[in-house]
């Protein structure tokens, strides 16, 4: 009789023959370490002693893991190999029978005395001894009844009553039912050998969501807390830390199958069970949002007590979570970490002047209004001066208990700057304005086609209407080369951007874009007028 392993999240259950291993696993090897992307890879150690035939088996099967990450190693000795497979398990129990027939009612008061009456008159009065088949009453059955007279074999069929002084309507008997098992062989070659074993394997299903509360507690400081919200799709975790991982893991594989996967094909949890959750499994994915624009909308909620230190693994960062209780399709929301972060106020413009042909349609043009989309966002920059990264996350910020903006904390490096956008300052609105300078005819020619060099220059205002003195950042984007910024502007060349011209016509070849940005320090009532000297070639 081999010896036979139950493990699972819950616990390790050992049952031998000839001895039996400690069963409870040790709590600090057992973990679940978790991913954004909706992946977690699983520890389980445990001790056992192996069979007779030096096997140890496992009777709970992951139903879903990874290609190539499905791995067993022991402490002593070495393992040769594992096989997956199927056993048929039969498991003996009693079960109750109701009367509903004639034939059941003689099965149920076998041994008893009965008078048996037909529906042509007949009866028979004895003690039934045995119950033959199963019988019907069109068909009838067989049975036996001990008479005064001996023992005689009679019909079940057209039995009009059956009299006795106690009727038993019911019969309890053991059957036997068979199970198809699934079953995880580890070999190791030693019988009666005790051996520490350690399962590993990468499985979807289990995702965790970043979400951050940011409380304004000073003029230059604030409180950043950190909490994990843990949804589980893939099998129960009970009584084992979780970490929580940071960064942009690399599983080249993560969509193929183990072969030692029995199912027909890998259970894609979150896809199966909850697509709306893995269609946003990048949602706050750090490569995604780490230049992520300020309309982006996540959703947050407030943090739970109990702070917890993380640790950086290469280019990983793990948050070490306590032990906890979650059973499959469970949710928790656990507090990961809480520090005082200093931040400052900016205000920043970013806007883009179009540039093509001056014969614009109304629909390209607008309404008369389109000047008040010039918007100023006020934002909150943050500075880690934390020892753990920002992941990427929805971020609610607070003051005095208030809620003021909720919006995204985008990835932040260790000494490095996040901002997180809280409204449009209604107080220090801009406007944007271009004349054309000059005007070149047949200055190049390129591929056979003329073009005429245009001169433009573009003035920005932005005025300070507030009472006390704000630092403002504008960021202008153009089609065309800019050649001069005012006011110490730096100046970006790139390469042609369609979302910078109106109905372009010719070359992208011959045109740059550009980007110019100011940083400007503005007292009360005071309004600063940037210009930028630029030009394009249009096609004749």
């Amino acid at each position: 009789m081999k010896t036979a392993v139950r493990l699972s999240l819950i616990s390790v259950a050992l049952a031998s023959c000839a001895a039996t291993a400690p069963s409870n696993p040790d709590p600090e090897s057992s973990r679940v370490v978790v991913f954004k992307d909706g992946h977690a890879l699983i520890v389980r150690t445990f001790t056992a002693v192996t069979d007779e035939h030096g096997d140890v088996q496992l009777d709970d099967v992951p139903d879903a893991a990874v290609l190539g990450t499905f791995w067993a190693t022991a402490r002593q000795g070495d393992l040769v190999g594992m096989h997956a497979g199927y056993r048929e398990v039969s498991t003996p129990q009693k079960r109750e029978f109701v009367a509903t027939m004639h034939h059941g009612l003689l099965k149920a008061n076998r041994g008893r005395r009965v008078e048996v009456r037909y529906r042509d008159g007949a009866t028979f009065t004895g003690k039934v001894q045995e119950v033959l088949g199963e019988g019907d009453e069109e068909r009838g059955g067989m049975f036996v009844l001990r008479t005064a007279d001996g023992v005689v074999v009679l019909s079940t069929k057209n039995i009009r009553s059956i009299v006795t002084d106690e009727l038993v309507t019911s019969r309890t008997e053991e059957v036997t039912t068979t199970t198809r098992q699934k079953v995880l062989t580890l070999r190791f070659g030693e019988p009666n050998a005790r051996r520490d074993i350690t399962l590993t394997y990468f499985r979807p299903g289990l995702r965790w969501i970043p979400t951050y509360r940011f409380d304004l507690e000073s003029a230059k400081k604030g409180k950043l807390t950190l909490q994990a919200e843990i949804i589980n799709e893939a099998e129960d975790v009970s009584g084992l830390p979780i970490d929580v991982v940071v960064g942009v893991p690399n599983f080249r594989f993560k969509d193929a199958v183990s072969p030692l996967i029995l199912e027909a094909r890998m259970k894609q949890t979150l896809a199966a069970v909850a697509p709306t959750l893995m269609s946003q499994s990048q949602s706050f994915s750090n490569a995604t949002y780490s230049a992520a624009p300020i309309e982006a909308r996540t959703a947050a909620v407030a943090a739970v007590p109990s702070e917890l230190a993380g640790s950086l693994q290469g280019d990983l960062f793990y948050f070490s979570l306590p032990a906890m209780q979650l059973a499959k399709g469970d949710r928790a929301a656990v507090r990961v970490f809480e520090r005082s972060v200093p931040y400052r106020h900016v205000y920043t413009w970013d806007l883009q002047l179009k540039t093509g042909d001056e014969a614009r349609t109304p629909a390209q043009i607008g309404s008369p209004l389109h000047i008040g989309k010039n918007e100023v966002w006020h934002q909150l920059e943050l500075t880690n001066e934390t020892d753990t990264v920002w992941t990427t996350g929805a971020v609610m910020v607070m003051s005095d208990g208030r809620p003021v903006s909720q919006e995204l904390l985008t990835y932040t490096s260790r000494g490095d700057r996040g901002r997180v956008p809280l409204t449009i300052s209604v107080e220090t609105r801009g406007t944007a304005d271009e004349v054309e300078t000059g005007r070149q005819l047949d200055a190049l020619t390129w591929e056979r086609v003329h073009y005429a060099k245009v001169d433009r220059r573009a003035t920005l205002s932005l005025c300070n209407h507030k009472p006390e003195a704000i630092d403002v950042e504008i960021r202008l984007e153009l089609g065309g080369r800019a050649t001069k910024a005012s006011d110490e502007g730096a100046i970006v060349l790139g390469g042609y951007r369609a979302q910078d011209w109106y109905a372009y016509r010719g070359s992208q070849a011959v045109n740059n874009s550009s980007t110019v940005t100011w940083k400007r320090r503005l007292k009360p009532g005071e309004t600063f007028e940037p210009t930028v000297d630029y030009h394009h070639y249009a096609q004749r």
